[in-house]
C-alpha cells in the first residue's frame, strides 16, 4: 500500500502529524492550490510505503471528522466544535481506514523514516500555468472526492510518469483542447521525478 504525503515533510498538522493520502491520490492538489506564495517553487509529493508504518499513528483527517459530525448533527458545526475535533483527534482514531477511503487522505502522527520514502515528485505550479489553473480550489469534501478522486489520481500517476496522457485529454469538448491536453501531456517542464536510488526523470 502506496501513500503520497500531502505537504513537505517539515510541516506538521495543528496537532502535530503528517498530512499523508492513500490510493486516490486526491488532496495533495489541495494543499498545493491552497499555498498560493510557494507556487514559483517546487512543491514536493512524497510517495511512502504505507505497510513499513507504525498503524497506531494514522490518525483520520480532521475534514473528514468534521463532516461525519456534521451529517450526524444534521447541522454546522460551531466553530469550538471544529476545534474540539482537533483536540480531540485520538478519539476518532479508528475511523483513519474511513477517511483514506471517503476523502482520499489521512494524518500519521510519528516520525516518517526516509526508508519508507520510495520516490517523490516536485511539481513547480508557475512552470505549468494550464495544470495549476486545473487544480486550484476545489471543495475538500466527501462528495467531491467521490466525483473527482479519481480524476486527481490519474494526474497525480501522470505527474509520477504512471502515465502518458492527463485526464484532461478525454475530458476535452473540442479538437482544439485536446489538441492544447496532448501537448501539456508530452511535456515534462517543471516535473522532476526522484526515485529511493537517487534517479531522475
Amino acid at each position: 500500500m502506496l501513500y503520497n504525503v500531502v505537504r513537505n515533510m517539515t510541516i506538521k498538522t495543528p496537532w502535530g502529524g503528517i498530512c499523508i493520502e492513500g490510493d486516490a491520490d486526491s488532496l495533495w492538489q489541495y494543499r498545493l492550490a491552497g499555498s498560493r506564495t510557494a507556487v514559483r517553487v517546487a512543491a514536493p509529493v512524497f510517495e511512502i510505503d504505507g505497510d513499513v508504518l507504525d498503524k497506531n499513528c494514522f490518525y483520520p483527517d480532521e475534514d473528514f471528522i468534521t463532516e461525519l459530525l456534521h451529517r450526524h448533527e444534521g447541522r454546522e458545526l460551531r466553530p469550538e466544535e471544529k476545534g474540539e475535533v482537533r483536540v480531540m483527534i485520538r478519539k476518532y482514531q479508528d475511523q483513519w481506514r474511513n477517511s483514506l477511503r471517503f476523502l482520499g487522505n489521512c494524518a500519521y502522527r510519528g516520525i516518517i523514516p526516509p526508508s519508507a520514502i520510495t520516490r517523490y515528485c516536485l511539481f513547480t505550479p508557475a512552470a505549468r500555468p494550464h495544470i495549476t489553473a486545473e487544480l486550484i480550489d476545489p471543495c475538500i469534501s466527501i462528495m467531491n472526492f467521490e466525483v473527482q478522486g479519481g480524476y486527481f489520481k490519474k494526474v497525480v500517476a501522470w505527474m509520477f510518469g504512471d502515465r502518458t496522457l492527463l485526464p484532461m485529454v478525454s475530458e476535452s469538448e473540442t479538437a482544439e483542447e485536446r489538441k492544447m491536453w496532448l501537448e501539456q501531456s508530452k511535456d515534462r517542464t517543471g516535473i522532476e521525478v526522484v526515485d529511493i536510488l537517487g534517479e531522475t526523470s
